[in-house]
Order: C-alpha cells, then structure tokens, then sequence
C-alpha cells in the first residue's frame, strides 16, 4: 500500500479541476475526477478490474496533457 494515497489522490482530483476547461477531454477528465473523488469517499475497491479501469483512465489523460516547459518524448529537445 502506498503511504498517504488518499493526499495522493487528493492532488490528483484537485490538479485534474484545474485544467482548461471544454470539449470531449474535458468530459473525460470530469468523469475521472468524479471516480477518484469517489474513491476517496469509500476506499479502494476489492474489484481488480475497477482499479485497472481507473489507472487506465488516468494514464489516458496524463499522456494527453501538455505541460507547458515539460518536454515529452516525442520532443527533439529536451532542454527545459
């Protein structure tokens, strides 16, 4: 178990509040926000699947999101 991953997750819903908001990403990221936030309310589920849904989700809107300054990968630069 990790240390304080209820803080963790707590980061997390309020970082995912803070992007731009509108279009289908936005509905995407409300949803997350919405489960994680529920997570915390009730624990983590016994359900491996409900928590291989949610990393999956999550990994899906982390990859998508661009930090301005933060190089990615796929950037020929990698200077910040």
């Amino acid at each position: 178990m990790v240390p304080d991953w209820e803080g963790t997750l707590q980061d997390v819903v309020e970082v995912l509040g803070s992007f731009p908001s509108g279009g289908a990403f936005q509905v995407r990221v409300n949803e997350l926000r919405g489960d994680l936030a529920q997570l915390l309310q009730t624990g983590l589920p016994s359900d491996p699947r409900k928590l291989d849904g949610l990393s999956t989700a999550l990994r899906e809107v982390v990859t998508k999101v661009r930090v301005p300054g933060v190089p990615r990968p796929e950037d020929l630069a990698w200077s910040f």
